[in-house]
């Protein structure tokens, strides 16, 4: 999962590539609840901190499942800490690769949308999207707590 994670991040990368070369100086980057633009921003700046927001969850999703996976070592196999961590380093990569998608399936609909003529953000699409990650989200939750849970 850790490779699907990576995959994720870097398909962001050339997303934020491809909208450097091909967008307009001034992009959108706030939609108003029904689709229309209503917070403008240097491309540039808005592609900088995409970047250094990117950059810096997948380094800390890393960091944590390397953490997780580290804290397993040969002698602490039984541990209740060994288990947890165990979990987390199963759980952190499926998270951040939801997580990448997400991000992903936002960038690729706000790209679309400065594209357009008459800048507008397909906000069905949108609401669509985030609904999904958020149940995925939910699951992804319990699924954490149980896991964390067993192991007490």
């Amino acid at each position: 999962m850790r490779k699907l994670m990576t995959w994720a991040f870097f398909a962001n990368l050339l997303l934020l590539a491809v909208a450097a070369r091909i967008q307009s100086d001034i992009v959108a980057v706030h939609f108003t609840s029904n689709g229309a633009p209503d917070v403008w921003a240097s491309k540039n700046v808005s592609i900088l901190v995409l970047l250094a927001v990117e950059v810096t969850l997948f380094v800390l999703l890393r960091a944590v499942g390397r953490l997780s996976t580290r804290a397993q070592g040969p002698g602490n196999a039984a541990s209740q800490a060994c288990q947890r961590s165990a979990r987390l380093a199963v759980l952190m990569p499926q998270f951040g690769f939801a997580l990448f998608v997400f991000l992903f399936f936002v960038g690729s609909l706000t790209f679309a949308a400065n594209l357009r003529e008459a800048v507008r953000l397909d906000h069905t699409l949108l609401l669509a999207g985030t609904g999904c990650y958020l149940l995925y989200l939910a699951f992804w939750v319990v699924t954490l707590a149980r896991g964390l849970k067993k192991s007490r």
